[in-house]
């Protein structure tokens, strides 16, 4: 589809070539990626105007997005003198802050690219140490700074290891800077195919060099890995090219062998003379060489038989501190028990008066009763009196009447008549 839309766009180029008519001999900049390099050929073989194509890196630069990056810059607004004094900067802290008699090399490890299911990746973030000292924004690199003498900013030397260019890859990835690419970009001394990173880093395995490398925190696993081999196991690397040294008589020959059996791995050294019998110097040597070992050994052995006898007294001291704090401890919980003894006898004497109030509580509340009944049987007894006083006034009424009636018949009859 790309395709096609390209070759419409030149074709159309091409039909109005009579508007660039006086611009012949100058080139026409057709920015179509980096697959319109086949259109091109076609174009200048159709039309006077030549075409120059524009190469896309794996970010945007001043030729492709002009827009968003001027020229001389890196990434949007930073310059890659600023860049260059960031790192030298680290360089000369490193050299202050941690020996400058030795040489220093720091190994930056950029971020790898992480997909959310087959072939179908997370939006990639560089790492911001990496984007810091470099402004490179693709995956699967690494910087590699080393210190030189002097404390300006070009006291150090940047090499950055990038992916080899992949065209198939391209077409679904994306493109890429490829050394050429990184180098023009980012303003470092050199770079390096990211495949030549154990090769790179074997000049730095020497005592002469101090790495700095953060391997506790992989950035990136596989490179992670891959620098810890390149510096720590030397055998793991083979020289591509044949030995052809020359050994003279009175030299000697080490050889290093190793093999593996069912899974058990060993290896054993040995030094030879050549001529089959050690001189007397050579003799000599061996032999400091092989007591010195075993001198420091032993005064390493006693110095930790020292430590351990010194950590035996100590963890004795506090096992008697811990028994002394036990007897406190156990002293302290006697006198709590003690003490809970005592507060529940008060307790129980305490508790005797209380019953017994509580006694005489419930018999005053009982006589309470007994006085509240008594009143309301006065109560009563004094309303039937009342009752009785108020059903004897009709019988003393009658009883007067009745004695008023016999009154009248007792009173003797008196005669108006004289005798």
């Amino acid at each position: 589809m790309f395709s096609s839309l390209s070759s419409k766009v030149l074709r159309n180029l091409c039909n109005y070539k009579n508007v660039f008519a006086d611009v012949q001999g100058s080139a026409i900049l057709i920015t179509l990626g980096h697959i319109n390099t086949r259109f091109s050929r076609k174009l200048s073989s159709s039309s006077p105007a030549h075409v120059r194509t524009l190469r896309y890196l794996g970010q945007p630069t001043s030729q492709t997005h002009p827009h968003l990056v001027r020229p001389g810059e890196v990434t949007t607004g930073i310059q890659q003198e600023e860049f260059r004094q960031r790192r030298g900067q680290l360089m000369s802290a490193v050299k202050e802050h941690h020996g400058k008699q030795s040489r220093h090399v720091v190994i930056v490890v950029s971020s790898p690219v992480k997909y959310m299911a087959v072939d179908v990746p997370y939006p990639f973030r560089q790492d911001p140490n990496f984007l810091y000292l470099s402004g490179f924004k693709e995956p699967n690199s690494v910087l590699v700074l080393e210190s030189c003498q002097g404390n300006s900013p070009t006291n150090h030397k940047a090499t950055l290891l990038v992916p080899e260019r992949n065209p198939e890859r391209e077409l679904w990835d994306g493109p890429r800077s490829g050394t050429d690419g990184a180098l023009q970009l980012t303003g470092v001394d050199q770079t390096l195919r990211i495949d030549d990173l154990g090769r790179f880093l074997v000049q730095f395995r020497t005592q002469d060099w101090t790495v700095w490398f953060d391997h506790l925190k992989p950035v990136h696993r596989q490179l992670c890995d891959q620098i810890k081999t390149s510096l720590l196991q030397p055998r793991m690397l083979e020289s591509k090219a044949p030995t052809q040294q020359v050994i003279n008589g009175g030299e000697l020959v080490l050889v290093d062998a190793g093999c593996e059996y069912h899974g058990y791995v060993c290896d054993i050294t040995r030094t030879w003379p050549i001529s089959g019998k050690f001189t007397e110097p050579q003799r000599q040597n061996l032999r400091r060489h092989q007591s010195d070992p075993l001198h420091q050994q032993q005064n390493l052995i006693r110095h930790q038989l020292d430590m351990l006898h010194h950590q035996q007294n100590l963890i004795r001291h506090q096992l008697e501190l811990l028994h002394q704090q036990q007897n406190l401890i156990r002293h302290q919980l006697d006198l709590l028990h003690h003490q809970q003894n005592l507060i529940r006898h008060q307790l129980e004497l305490l508790h005797h008066p209380q019953n017994l109030i509580r006694h005489q509580l419930d018999m005053l509340h009982h006589q309470q009763n007994l006085i509240r009944h008594q009143l309301e049987l006065q109560n009563l007894i004094r309303h039937q009196l009342d009752l009785l006083h108020h059903q004897q006034n009709p019988i003393r009424h009658q009883l007067d009447q009745l004695h008023h009636q016999q009154n009248l018949k007792i009173r003797p009859f008196k005669s108006n008549c004289a005798i």
